[in-house]
């Protein structure tokens, strides 16, 4: 009798469901139920992130095993206003839900998207091709291949396109540029050492450049000094200092340069993650049993 208890299959909500978009902007499919083949996800994925970036269209596909009440629609319903699926300002939001132990499908439209996949269309689809392949029990091919019609659909419609972003005034760019570059100067000549000028008497001589340097055969680090004041400039000479983590190996000693900051890595590898834009949805779509 404990066995049927141990095989239940997790009944997902909006609340407990995983929404992997948000953590990764590239990932459009929840799948925890492992429902659809990795291959698959990937292949759906993609095929949404370029819709997402072509046509502004927000999709999120849900493939689990069981949902609330065994209610696709309403699963799908409350997961959209959840999360705001879809821009506020086009609501081109996208919902397709898969519960196949409940044996229940739906896809919902957004209210910006519903003159592009009307009730007809979506209709057409699930009865065309998602339910064919529901009730031969292949969830790769009855979401894949679903997702290429409407995906087909919403690329014929040259209405639909991304949100463009507000370019910034080119103006405002170049005066942020200079303010920075101007407390970046002032924060280098702040903390640059300076010493007396022979020449003017004032403490404004700065350490300007370093490089390494033979003299008679000998590394040395040859320093530029400039006094800000009357523009006097000299060279000093000095040994390196070996204890300070270079080595003796003087055929390894690169170049220095003083009076700068020192450039970072740029990080990779990672991906950030997506958002949602406050979009709405007023029940459009179609869906079913299988």
């Amino acid at each position: 009798m404990l066995i049927p208890f141990f095989c239940r299959a997790e009944v997902w909500t909006p609340e407990n469901l995983p929404m992997p978009y948000l953590q990764n902007a590239f990932h459009h499919v929840c799948n925890p139920d492992g429902v659809l083949s990795p291959a698959i996800e990937d292949s759906i994925n993609q095929k949404l992130v370029d819709l997402e970036q072509t046509r502004g269209v927000q999709a999120i596909v849900v493939a689990v095993e069981r949902v609330e009440d065994a209610n696709a629609y309403q699963f799908g319903m409350d997961l959209a206003r959840k999360y705001g699926i879809g821009s506020k300002k086009q609501n081109t939001g996208l919902v397709i839900v898969l519960a196949t132990k409940d044996r229940k499908y739906y896809i919902l439209t957004g209210e910006g998207l519903e003159g592009t996949l009307p009730d007809a269309i979506c209709s057409r689809v699930e009865n065309r091709i998602m339910k064919p392949f529901l009730k031969q029990g292949d969830w790769d091919n009855a979401m894949l291949k679903s997702v290429d019609a409407l995906v087909g659909y919403m690329n014929g419609d040259e209405s639909l396109e991304a949100e463009k972003e507000e370019e910034e005034d080119p103006l405002v760019v170049a005066f942020i540029a200079i303010f920075v570059g101007i407390i970046v100067f002032a924060f280098i000549a702040a903390v640059q050492p300076k010493r007396r000028c022979p020449k003017c008497g004032k403490r404004q001589l700065r350490k300007i450049q370093q490089t390494y340097v033979k003299v008679n055969g000998k590394w040395c680090i040859r320093t530029l000094w400039r006094c800000s004041v009357c523009g006097y400039s000299k060279y000093t000479h000095d040994e390196p200092n070996n204890g300070g983590g270079i080595g003796r190996n003087t055929s390894a000693y690169p170049p220095l340069f003083s009076g700068g900051l020192g450039g970072g890595s740029r990080g990779g590898g990672g991906f950030s993650g997506g958002s949602f834009g406050g979009g709405s949805f007023g029940g459009g779509g179609a869906g079913g049993s299988f």
